[in-house]
C-alpha cells in the first residue's frame, strides 16, 4: 500500500537509478533542426550516460501484447458511439505545462500492419509510399501552408510491433485540432497525387528508396 508505506528519499532515488542506469534499450529519433553530426552525438551522449551496462536484447525488450491499434468498429465498442463520427476514431491527447513551451504538435498515425503481414514486398511498398509522402508533406504543410518548422511523414514500428505511416507536425502557431485536420486533408491530397502519378516517376522512386536501403 504506497499510502500507508510510503517511500523513502533514499529508495526513489534507488529506483531512479535502476531506472536510469539498469539494463535498457534506447531507441530515438532525430528530426528537425540536427545533421548526421549532431545525431550521432546524441546517441553518444545516450550511450555513455545511460547505457554502461549491457543493453537488452530484442527477446528481452518489453511489449505490449496489442499488435495494432482499434479500428473505427472496434474504438465505438471500446470508447462509445461519439468516436464513430470521428475520421481519427482514436485521439491520446497530452498535455505538457510550461511557461516556455510555445509549441503544439500532431502525430497522425495511418496504420497498415505488423512486419510478419505485410512480409518483404509489403515492407518495401510502405518504404516506397513514405519516401514520397515525406516530400509531398513537407512540401504542403512546411512550405505552402507554414503550419511549422517540423513537418515529416516517416514509417515508424509502435510498441505492440505493427506497423504504420505518421506525419508529424510541430507548430507554434496552430493549435492540434487545426493541425490533425490539415493532415487529414493533405493525405486525400496525397491519394490523388499517387493516383495521377505516372508509372515512370513510382520507378524513378522506387530506385531512390532501393539505393537508400
Amino acid at each position: 500500500d504506497a499510502e500507508a508505506e510510503p517511500l523513502t528519499l533514499k529508495e526513489c532515488a534507488e529506483a531512479a537509478e535502476e531506472c536510469l542506469f539498469g539494463r535498457t534499450k534506447a531507441v530515438s529519433l532525430c528530426i528537425g533542426n540536427i545533421d548526421e553530426k549532431g545525431s550521432k552525438e546524441v546517441a553518444d551522449l545516450i550511450s555513455n550516460h545511460f547505457l554502461k551496462k549491457r543493453p537488452l536484447l530484442e527477446d528481452e525488450t518489453p511489449r505490449f501484447r496489442s499488435l495494432r491499434m482499434p479500428n473505427k468498429a472496434e474504438a465505438v465498442q471500446i470508447f462509445g458511439e461519439s468516436v464513430g463520427t470521428r475520421e481519427v476514431p482514436v485521439v491520446y491527447e497530452d498535455l505538457a505545462h510550461s511557461e516556455s513551451e510555445e509549441n503544439n504538435a500532431v502525430d497522425l498515425m495511418m496504420q497498415t500492419a505488423s512486419s510478419f503481414e505485410l512480409g518483404f514486398e509489403g515492407l518495401a511498398i510502405q518504404e516506397l509510399i513514405a519516401s514520397m509522402a515525406y516530400n509531398s508533406a513537407f512540401n504542403q504543410l512546411r512550405t505552402k501552408e507554414q503550419l511549422g518548422y517540423i513537418v515529416a511523414a516517416v514509417v515508424r514500428k509502435s510498441t505492440g510491433g505493427g506497423n504504420g505511416l505518421h506525419v508529424i507536425v510541430q507548430s507554434s502557431s496552430t493549435l492540434p485540432p487545426a493541425l490533425e485536420e490539415r493532415c487529414l486533408r493533405w493525405v486525400e491530397q496525397f491519394r490523388k497525387e499517387l493516383e495521377e502519378m505516372p508509372v515512370s516517376r513510382f520507378a524513378m522512386e522506387a530506385a531512390a528508396v532501393k539505393a537508400n536501403l
